[in-house]
């Protein structure tokens, strides 16, 4: 039996090993440059001359906010405006801008790659609009999917779009470095379209269905109805994916083993499991709320952890609902050693995470023949094999395909992918070649129907893995291995092949073979613990949201592999676990966990301990059904220019913030009137 917490630490080969980044003190600029810093490359970063405002942020280690020094350690710091700027980046390789407002992009020397960071990029009507989180959240759309639906909406705790904005600027510089062409040397990154890709579900069901996808707190949509998603339990909550389906007579045999068969015992429950395993579009909304009302008794009984084992080993798919807490002392992390101990400033050991992918360098071939330059496609000539299916893998590799490579999807008729059978449809009728679910996500890609279960199946794909550069796959750990395709068997064949397998977990570890998707990830992962209001239950975004940010944590690193096969030949594993890149662009939570701040739900508050950070910060209702805006006044200068615009302030317009702390409810009274009397635009 294998000593999962004997692992040691989790390291990385240097892939990127000699490059030279540069990067302004700004939260975005500093995530990318730490995801590049934990590949090998040197980082130097320039600090504004009177300092960040990230040192002072709370909660503080040996003086310093623990989010600057967890973002720079390990990196040189060098105070300096735009002069010193122009002469760092003399000597860099890769420069990560995020100052607001932007500045024309350096051409310092015709080899460095630019990449700036702006709230809403730098062309068109918005380029000079102010951002920040709670601002780029309105503006993609995303904030008006979370949160319960008789209140405003509600930001998604922990920050997370500043650091997916920095993990999508990661991924362009690494583009750019394998750019034959070497043709992508300035490169924008925009706040705003980095987060609306997490709107994709809902602009599908817009533009083909005319349906309009509204909040549902602690509920998910279930055909005309909803369910609930989010059940109490007895130490907390857990995340239930649903059991009125095909998990229906799963879960009678767990209620009959715990004696509590009987309130279940109605045939009409049973009757609505059996329509739902078809389609769940007739369910009766009343029966659904009598089903969850009747299982969440059930669920009380019990806590989060022991739900959560019981139900995988039923097939039934349930995940607890982690505080940051949870998550550092969690068996799987533990055990795949994804937490790094690094001394603090004053001496204390802290738990930082670690690389999101478990990397092992393989054999090595011949180093493929350079490929020819194609202006604005810098992964033309790679070709990639996509086992992947639903939602993270296929993004990961649609970023491959959009960007030049030949991406194959492998799939099967016998097993299709669930989000081929997912509305809505483009003709309205079910049919495998019209959701628009699947669509998007698969664009610019070739499919191949192989049956992998039988050996012609699988001796056709490994051929096509001779011919491919990366293969990448996302099933739960041993499928692969069971088809005669995991990584030591394909390496043999092909040495210099590249794998990327992208399963919930990752490949090892004594919870590597859970069922789940990103819907109740993202309750494990964190977010619903933070998300939310403090006198309601935790809510969970309202897309499949790790979908959508695990794969740009993990894309530098592939993209860094790559790099080096083409240099050198070599190929390389690539086991990553969607849970691990999610917590790769979560770190401040962690890090405020082990410094005693509990995870807390704040509504749309910035603040930490009990004190708010930016105040007003807070969305407010409009003139119109559903209409809502967000205000956010990060600095002084601009409260002082929002109480000169409004009017009558409840307190001095030239009152510094501590006096706007203590008077945050009345601030936010005056701000709603005034808002409730004009239209969102």
């Amino acid at each position: 039996m294998v000593d999962w917490a004997a692992m040691s630490p989790r390291t990385a080969p240097p892939l990127l090993a000699g490059l030279q980044v540069l990067a302004t003190a700004d939260r975005s600029a500093l995530v990318a440059a730490r995801l590049l810093a934990d590949l090998g490359a040197k980082v130097t970063i320039l600090e504004p001359l009177g300092g960040s405002p990230l040192r002072t942020v709370p909660p503080l280690v040996g003086g310093t906010g623990v989010g600057w020094w967890e973002l720079t350690r390990g990196a040189t710091v060098v105070a300096g405006g735009d002069a010193e700027l122009a002469e760092l980046a003399q000597a860099a390789d890769v420069l990560f801008d995020g100052r607001s407002p932007p500045r024309p992009a350096l051409s310092s020397h015709p080899g460095l790659i630019s990449v700036q960071l702006t709230p809403f990029g730098q062309s068109g009507p918005r380029a000079h609009w102010k951002g920040g989180e709670l601002i780029v959240a309105a503006a993609s759309g995303l904030l008006s999917l979370v949160g319960d639906p008789d209140r405003a909406p509600v930001r998604i705790g922990g920050d997370p779009l500043g650091a997916l904005t920095g993990a999508c600027a990661a991924t362009a510089a690494c583009l750019a470095l394998l750019d034959p062409a070497r043709a992508c040397r300035q490169i924008e990154v925009s706040a705003q379209a980095a987060a609306a890709w997490a709107t994709h579900p809902t602009r599908q069901l817009w533009l083909l269905a005319g349906q309009l996808t509204r909040r549902s707190g602690p509920w998910r949509p279930f055909g005309q109805a909803r369910r609930r998603l989010i059940f109490p339990c007895a130490d907390g909550y857990i995340a239930l994916h649903g059991v009125l389906g095909r998990e229906w007579p799963a879960f009678l045999a767990w209620l009959a083993e715990e004696g509590q068969a009987a309130p279940f015992a109605d045939p009409r429950y049973a009757a609505a499991a059996a329509s739902a395993s078809l389609t769940p579009g007739g369910i009766d909304q009343e029966l659904v709320d009598e089903v969850d009302g009747k299982i969440a008794l059930f669920f009380q009984r019990y806590p989060k952890r022991l739900l959560a084992a019981e139900g995988q080993r039923r097939r039934i798919i349930i995940f607890p609902v982690n505080t940051p807490s949870d998550l550092l002392a969690d068996r799987q992390l533990q055990a795949r050693g994804f937490f790094q101990p690094v001394a603090a400033p004053d001496g204390q050991p802290l738990q930082v995470p670690g690389v999101p992918a478990r990397i092992e360098l393989g054999p090595t071939a011949a180093p493929p023949p350079p490929r020819p330059p194609t202006r604005g496609q810098p992964l033309a000539g790679v070709r990639v094999l996509d086992f992947s299916w639903v939602g993270a893998g296929p993004l990961l590799t649609l970023q491959l395909a959009v960007y030049g490579a030949e991406v194959i999807r492998i799939e099967s008729t016998l097993r299709p992918d669930v989000l081929r059978l997912n509305p809505p449809y483009a003709r309205g009728e079910p049919d495998l070649e019209a959701s628009g679910y699947f669509a998007p996500l698969n664009a610019s890609k070739r499919s191949v129907r192989l049956n992998l279960s039988i050996p012609a199946g699988q001796a056709l794909a490994r051929r096509l893995v001779q011919r491919c550069d990366v293969v990448v796959e996302s099933f739960t750990p041993q499928v692969m291995e069971r088809w005669g395709l995991d990584y030591p068997s394909l390496a043999r064949e092909a040495p210099g092949i590249i794998m990327l397998s992208f399963s919930l977990h990752g490949a090892t570890g004594p919870d590597r073979a859970v069922l789940g998707f990103g819907t109740v990830l993202s309750a494990e992962a964190g977010f619903a613990a933070l998300t939310g209001w403090p006198d309601r239950d935790p809510v969970v975004p309202g897309v499949p949201f790790t979908d959508w940010l695990a794969p740009y944590a993990v894309l530098p690193a592939l993209l860094a592999a790559l790099a080096q096969r083409q240099r050198t030949g070599q190929g390389c594993y690539l086991d990553c676990s969607q849970l691990e890149a999610t917590l790769a662009l979560l770190r401040e939570p962690l890090l405020a966990a082990q410094l005693g701040l509990p995870a807390e739900r704040l509504g749309n508050r910035l603040a930490i301990a009990g004190r708010d950070l930016v105040v007003p910060h807070n969305v407010y209702r409009c003139q119109g059904e559903e209409s809502w805006v967000a205000i956010a006044c990060y600095a002084e200068a601009e409260w002082q220019r929002l109480a000169s615009i409004v009017g009558d302030p409840p307190v001095a317009a030239q009152a510094p913030l501590p006096v706007r702390q203590a008077q945050r409810e009345a601030i936010d009274a005056w701000l709603a009137t005034w808002c409730g009397g004009r239209t969102a635009e």
